[in-house]
């Protein structure tokens, strides 16, 4: 119950001594316990993947204009807690901010590139996902044709940490997607009988030699490489 009175309040100041049985193991063990308990529930909400073929490492050789390649990568969430991840150019990826379209479109390899499915990839506890990554060149990149692309892909896991892989790509000199002037003069080797296209000058020997009243170089690149593709009907694209 409350009592009230009529006096004005009265204070006091004590002073008390408290006799504690303190035991330096236990309080020890405690606190070893406690930071234990802390560090694991820490590294649990940090996620965790696994990538295989590991270390992924994508080399497309040999490519030519409008020739599809792909790459198997497949996602393995070996945390304790969901993550979220994606795929990014290294060149134009901030972690602090998102990655723009227009950026995409300044780095020719990643515009050329594409991820069945797209991300970004939601992965549960002990979930995967295959990710197929495919590399097609686009006409507006034709001037890459004859080189190489050495690139770095980051693997983006939020709030978890990134992996790297590499884009080696090898153009191929083809005949689609080129200039006039960048094709080769049109070359004769008489002792095989046959056409060549692209060789090195120091290769030029006299049985080699330059077919100026021939067929361009163009017309048999291109008719023998749509013959090797073997998807096109060649009848109704030179008739007429």
């Amino acid at each position: 119950t409350i009592k009230f009175s009529d006096h004005r309040p009265v204070s006091g100041l004590y002073h008390v001594g408290i006799k504690i049985a303190y035991d330096d193991k236990l309080m020890n063990r405690i606190r070893d316990e406690l930071i234990r308990e802390f560090d694991r529930e820490e590294n649990d909400a940090i996620p965790t993947i696994e990538i295989y073929p590991r270390p992924p490492a994508i080399a497309f050789n040999n490519i030519r204009y409008l020739d599809k390649v792909s790459y198997s990568l497949l996602i393995k969430n070996t945390g304790e807690c969901p993550c979220a991840c994606s795929i990014h150019p290294s060149s134009t990826f901030e972690p602090t901010r998102p990655t723009k379209i227009k950026e995409l479109i300044e780095v020719p390899y990643f515009d050329c590139l594409t991820f069945t499915p797209n991300g970004p990839y939601i992965l549960q506890r002990n979930e995967e996902q295959t990710v197929e990554i495919s590399f097609k060149m686009k006409t507006q990149y034709s001037w890459s044709l004859g080189k190489k692309l050495n690139e770095i892909l980051i693997l983006h896991v939020e709030n978890g940490a990134d992996t790297f892989i590499t884009l080696d790509v090898t153009l191929d000199m083809g005949p689609f997607g080129l200039a006039f002037d960048q094709f080769p003069p049109t070359l004769f080797d008489s002792e095989k009988r046959q056409y060549i296209y692209f060789t090195d000058p120091k290769d030029v020997c006299e049985r080699v030699v330059e077919t100026k009243n021939d067929p361009p170089a163009l017309y048999i690149s291109l008719i023998e490489c749509l013959k090797e593709r073997n998807d096109l009907d060649l009848l109704s694209v030179f008739n007429g």
